[in-house]
């Protein structure tokens, strides 16, 4: 696990302080705008609305007690943040961020397969597929969820798990894939799935 910060911080901003939700308001307003118009081609206006929200969802967790520390630098939460409330507008929009046509269509028709069928059950490779991962250990999982389920960039990735360099984390993700294609490829045809 990562190493606690902010703890201070966050309660000095439960108790009132302001001084410090400027501070990090100013420190985080301009690199959020400058990402979120790269990676979401979204406008300057609809990046810095984006950024507002993000800031008075973090305040309110950090008041109501949900946010007492983080295991992550305090960009990588708020961007965190920022991110699923960008894919939250576009999903309103039905437009696509960084998926094809194909892929949205898959996962609306996964949706409505969930909604139809609360109890759905894997098939026998998807199964498989769950417990090799889940065999690999912590770091490797945290990554790989990171990476492919939550989409964070290789750079985020670094930030959150405290690697050294973007070079670090893809060599970590390549032999985390490496050794899950070897499970899952042993495994699979040993059960003769």
């Amino acid at each position: 696990m990562g190493k606690v910060k902010y703890v201070e911080e966050l309660a000095a901003l439960r108790q009132g302080d302001q001084t410090i939700l400027k501070k990090i308001y100013e420190a985080h307003r301009k690199p959020f705008i400058d990402w979120a118009m790269a990676r979401f081609q979204v406008k300057q206006e609809e990046a810095a609305d984006v950024f507002q929200d993000t800031m008075v969802a973090f305040y309110e967790n950090v008041v109501e007690g949900k946010v007492v520390e983080l295991r992550s630098q305090m960009r990588t939460y708020l961007f965190g943040i920022g991110r699923f409330m960008l894919l939250a507008r576009f999903r309103e929009r039905k437009k696509e961020i960084e998926w094809e046509e194909e892929d949205w269509r898959q996962v609306e028709a996964d949706a409505k397969q969930v909604k139809a069928d609360y109890s759905i059950q894997l098939n026998d490779r998807q199964a498989f597929l769950q417990e090799a991962i889940a065999a690999l250990g912590q770091p490797c999982q945290q990554l790989l969820v990171l990476f492919y389920y939550q989409r964070f960039t290789t750079e985020a990735i670094m930030m959150e798990m405290g690697y050294q360099s973007t070079d670090v984390v893809k060599s970590q993700k390549a032999r985390c894939m490496k050794t899950l294609k070897m499970r899952f490829k042993s495994g699979f045809s040993r059960e003769g799935i």
